[in-house]
């Protein structure tokens, strides 16, 4: 089945109910990302810089464990995907420092929207006005949700801007892997993202002082985390459904990751969930819900 095709025969409907699965695990577990990302006190770009260098490493490990090993060939095919990668990390751990999760995740959700455009301008993917109304819904009831946490949602002008570098480079990321995914298995392709993220990142966190010494343990038990769920799990999760699912549900899926980081900053760091917040993220349940399983499906 390709990647925009509508299921038609058993197998290919069981192959997309489980890319959907997939999908809904990682909405899981990049939810939890930001919550536990805050958790790291040292500066943003130290932290990217470690994050990707502890990441090399262990995706060459389970690379080879699949029983393959990284050649020039498939690291260098990597490179536009680990370059938007990396810049993404360096926006992002630095945006959460300098805004609340609300914030973040606030601009995060029009991440539907240039990656539907991005959809529709490189793969020649058309929704259809049944979806493309429902994701207006669930980018609208996501906002809302967000918004709700009213003196929760702060951020200085640096961290605004932050948080739009995060998102166009998280949603070319996404599009630069479908079109590079083709070619390469998820580890393979995985294993050149993080070199080159390390190698995009580094230069950026030895020009503003890498400060290594402000990592302290609690920093590195979070690093480890992160690492192992968001990271490895969940992209090598992603970087196999992107090929298999289109980009718009794809991305409009990562909307109740929104919700999931904003229930789970109540208890991690105070930021209460209001009325509004849980009557809007139910309704951003839906709109996905609607969208994954509407009448008409998305074209070619």
């Amino acid at each position: 089945m390709t990647a925009t095709a509508v299921p038609g025969s058993d197998a290919a409907r069981r192959r997309y109910l489980l890319a959907l699965g997939g999908l809904g695990l990682v909405v899981v577990i990049w939810g939890l990302g930001p919550p536990m990302s805050k958790e790291i006190s040292a500066p943003g770009l130290t932290v990217a810089a470690v994050r990707m260098w502890m990441a090399v490493p262990t995706m060459v490990a389970l690379q080879m464990l699949s029983g393959s090993r990284p050649t020039w060939s498939q690291v260098w095919a990597s490179r536009w995907g680990g370059l938007c990668f990396g810049a993404n990390m360096a926006f992002f751990f630095t945006a959460i420092q300098h805004a609340s999760i609300a914030t973040v995740t606030l601009v995060g959700s029009l991440q539907p929207v240039t990656v539907l455009l991005g959809g529709i301008r490189f793969f020649g993917e058309r929704p259809t006005p049944w979806r493309l109304g429902w994701t207006v819904v669930g980018i609208v009831s996501v906002g809302a949700a967000v918004a709700g946490a009213g003196a929760g949602v702060r951020a200085t002008p640096l961290g605004l801007a932050l948080s739009c570098g995060a998102l166009v480079t998280l949603s070319a990321y996404l599009l630069v892997t479908r079109r590079t995914r083709a070619r390469l298995s998820p580890s393979e392709y995985l294993t050149g993202v993080m070199v080159w993220a390390a190698l995009a990142v580094t230069p950026m966190a030895l020009v503003s002082g890498l400060a290594l010494d402000a990592i302290d343990a609690a920093d590195v038990f979070w690093l480890v985390v992160v690492l192992i769920g968001p990271g490895a799990l969940g992209h090598l999760i992603m970087n196999w459904v992107i090929t298999e699912l289109p980009l718009g549900i794809t991305a409009l899926n990562m909307l109740p990751a929104t919700v999931l980081s904003i229930a789970v900053a109540w208890p991690m760091h105070g930021e209460p969930v209001t009325p509004l917040q849980i009557a809007a993220g139910a309704v951003t349940l839906i709109a996905v819900a609607l969208v994954v399983n509407g009448r008409p499906s998305w074209g070619r």
